[in-house]
């Protein structure tokens, strides 16, 4: 008799059970196609303002969407609808950080790769940007980020491009960005970790070369301790990449690297001359003859010193 009561007890139990889990599925399931059907409600109206040439208030309906049903379809769409109306209408950093908002909320959807690439292309727009205000002396035009806005955004792409196809090409325009905006030591980093990783990458001559000319910079802007580093790095891009189109290039940069230090070695020689050493004016002027003896002859005044030089010599003697 127990042994039945407990057995009719539990089976009541067991279906009661079934049809709480049931009851709650179904609820579930259409709480989901209502917060759907809601979405869906507020995207046709944001892409309605759109359509009638109201991207704010667009905007504020595709937020609303993302914000009230964030697991819906429908959050997702929106965001990359932000960020594509922000860079439509030429806000790139408020466009940049949607596109990271879509990045960041739904990191496993679909457009992934597409949204990278969208970043991309904000940051080279930038760069030309910068490139041409430099180029012309020019003020920044009014809302372009500014240098350090945009090393933060090559930071951040490089950081979301880790598993993406266009990791390379990031981690070099990454590397590029840092060395226009002279923080040389970040690009020789980044570009020695593009050279280690991609050695047959199409960038790989690029990179090398702009590996080089990190120290070739330097040594035009009178820092002797790089000549030896640049001209060795120059000398091994060459060898590495005979057949790249910047060998032309690193050939000049070599003799412009020699012409600087002919220039340096001759005004030794002058200086030395003019205080009465003429011994160490020879020196000098011999040493920039033995090293670099055609840029030293093109020197303004190298060959008059010489003559200088030698007539005191003779008339010594």
């Amino acid at each position: 008799m127990i042994k039945r009561l407990f057995l009719v007890l539990g089976q009541r139990i067991w279906g009661a059970f079934l049809l709480f889990f049931f009851v709650g599925v179904t609820g579930v399931a259409a709480s989901s196609d209502l917060a759907e059907s809601r979405a869906a409600a507020l995207f046709k109206q944001a892409e309605m303002y759109l359509a009638a040439g109201n991207p704010s208030r667009a905007i504020d309906k595709f937020s609303a969407v993302v914000k009230a049903y964030r697991t819906t379809d429908f959050a997702a769409r929106s965001q990359l609808r932000i960020a594509e109306i922000y860079d439509a209408n030429g806000k790139l950093t408020a466009a940049f950080n949607a596109y990271q908002g879509y990045i960041d909320a739904f990191p496993k959807t679909e457009n992934f790769e597409k949204t990278i690439e969208a970043q991309l292309g904000i940051a080279r727009r930038i760069v030309l940007q910068w490139e041409l205000e430099s180029k012309y002396g020019r003020e920044p035009a009014k809302g372009l980020p500014s240098r350090s806005e945009l090393d933060n955004m090559m930071e951040t792409l490089r950081d979301n491009a880790r598993y993406s196809s266009l990791a390379p090409e990031i981690l070099y325009e990454t590397a590029v960005v840092m060395q226009q905006n002279r923080r040389n030591v970040t690009a020789r980093k980044l570009l020695a970790d593009f050279i280690d990783k991609y050695p047959k990458h199409q960038l790989a001559d690029d990179a090398s070369f702009q590996y080089a000319y990190i120290d070739f910079r330097k040594v035009m802007d009178g820092d002797w301790r790089s000549k030896m580093r640049a001209e060795f790095a120059m000398r091994d891009f060459i060898q590495t990449h005979p057949d790249s189109e910047k060998v032309p290039q690193a050939d000049r940069c070599i003799r412009l690297i020699g012409k600087k230090e002919a220039e340096r070695l001759v005004n030794l020689a002058r200086q030395y001359r003019a205080f009465g050493n003429e011994r160490s004016a020879s020196l000098y002027l011999q040493k920039a003859m033995e090293e670099h003896p055609e840029e030293t002859l093109e020197v303004d005044g190298a060959k008059a010193l010489m003559n200088s030089l030698l007539k005191d010599r003779d008339a010594g003697s």
